[in-house]
């Protein structure tokens, strides 16, 4: 099961002085901190969470959004729906002194594997270009460094492998997928914003923007793009994306229409 809860905060920063630990890794501890010790010690050990969260400010909301996603079950089971029962309306955080006063949180889209597969494997696929959002700065990492630009095929990769890691018998199974996709997709034009952050201690490029992508004429490849390109607003691309990186809004384009 895929699901995103969606909860919108207002956060009051009591001191001048904020905390150096950023606020989306502030979060995370937060929502694991309402996580059964069995589970949470169970996950911390898999190097891709069966969750991602992220927070952003809202301009016109004047209001955090924090969204919380599950992919599979299990998480939605011992994390969404704990955290979402557990979550009072007010909150301190006495270490970093900032009070949260949530206002809203509601489920925002839930779907299976198995229903994004019949989603895109059963109707006429007329997909012509996708709009990835990097929402939240996201870290590409190929051939064992960092990247400061997304290639194609890696991005790709980190999609089929997480979706494979969790999609139980809806497996993509055929071999040199991502090579084989990359070769279906041509960029249209992209609007980044590449800043440094800190990860483990050290600086690395992160990117936020827009990635406008067009698809050629190959039909299967479409349907599967298509797929991988909804499924990444739930699982997120890049590093780390349980620490708030790598939010993903997808805008999939049919014909003339979205």
């Amino acid at each position: 099961m895929l699901k995103i809860l969606e909860v919108k905060i207002q956060i009051d920063f009591k001191s001048n002085e904020r905390s150096t630990k950023p606020l989306n890794m502030i979060m995370n501890e937060l929502l694991l901190s309402y996580v059964d010790i069995d589970y949470r010690d169970m996950i911390s050990s898999q190097i891709i969470k069966p969750y991602t969260q992220s927070i952003v400010f809202s301009k016109e909301e004047n209001l955090y959004i924090w969204k919380i996603a599950s992919l599979d079950t299990q998480a939605t089971e011992n994390i969404l729906y704990v955290f979402r029962d557990k979550l009072s309306e007010e909150i301190f955080l006495k270490q970093y002194d900032i009070v949260l006063r949530v206002q809203a949180k509601n489920y925002i889209h839930s779907t299976t594997y198995r229903q994004l597969v019949e989603k895109y494997f059963t109707t006429d696929c007329r997909c012509r270009k996708i709009d990835l959002e990097f929402v939240t700065p996201t870290i590409f990492y190929s051939n064992d460094e960092y990247a400061v630009l997304p290639q194609l095929t890696n991005l790709l990769e980190n999609l089929i492998c997480i979706w494979n890691l969790f999609a139980g018998e809806n497996v993509l199974q055929e071999q040199n997928l991502s090579l084989n996709l990359a070769k279906q997709i041509y960029v249209i034009d992209y609007d980044f914003n590449i800043k440094p952050i800190v990860d483990e201690d050290n600086k690395v490029p992160a990117l936020t923007g827009i990635y406008s992508l067009g698809l050629r004429h190959n039909i299967m490849a479409k349907k599967i793009i298509c797929m991988l390109a909804e499924f990444a607003q739930y699982c997120g691309i890049g590093k780390k994306t349980d620490l708030g990186w790598g939010n993903v809004k997808s805008t999939i384009f049919r014909n003339n229409k979205i």
